[in-house]
């Protein structure tokens, strides 16, 4: 049986800085041509080679502007990623981190952080209050980024609350996470 995913939440979207974007590199949204990009990038970073544009393009929270980019400055190749995206189940108000992705390359950059605060503006300017976000518990660089972010874990698994602690161990920090039992966003 499958643990079911790791949830953040941000809860301040008002709060979220501009993207600090490291010299050598600009943050744009998609542009048409971006979809093997986008493919590479995702397939190298969830190490699932059936990840395909069109899966994303089809999903109906699809908008071109929704997916943002970090690329090597002056036109250069995409190199991370972020979506600015919403899922039905969540209210109007919340947003949805999606497909966060560096080329591995790349990683260590900041460059995740920058694409992840492009979309969280994104958010907010489309209106959004909070987001949310679903990750896995190896993905410990990912999850620092996220914490630095200002996103704090969501419990909605009675699996939650250790998994948090053991990454809290892991990475040196302390636990934070919403109140036990919460079951969403309120």
């Amino acid at each position: 049986m499958s643990m079911p995913q790791l949830s953040m939440v941000h809860r301040n979207l008002s709060s979220v800085p501009a993207p600090a974007v490291p010299n050598g590199y600009e943050v744009r949204t998609f542009r048409s041509g971006d979809e093997e990009a986008w493919e590479s990038i995702a397939m190298e970073a969830f190490e699932n080679d059936s990840l395909r544009f069109a899966l994303l393009s089809n999903d109906p929270a699809y908008r071109a502007d929704r997916i943002w980019f970090v690329c090597e400055a002056g036109g250069g190749s995409p190199v991370a990623t972020a979506s600015a995206w919403h899922r039905e189940e969540l209210d109007e108000r919340t947003g949805y981190l999606h497909m966060v992705a560096v080329r591995a390359d790349c990683a260590g950059r900041g460059l995740g952080s920058a694409a992840s605060l492009a979309a969280l503006r994104a958010m907010a300017n489309e209106g959004k209050s909070r987001a949310v976000l679903h990750t896995d518990d190896f993905r410990l660089p990912a999850i620092k980024t996220y914490l630095r972010l200002g996103c704090i874990p969501r419990i909605t698994d009675t699996s939650h609350p250790q998994r948090w602690r053991d990454i809290a161990n892991e990475i040196g920090g302390t636990y934070l996470a919403t109140a036990p039992g919460s079951r969403g966003v309120e």
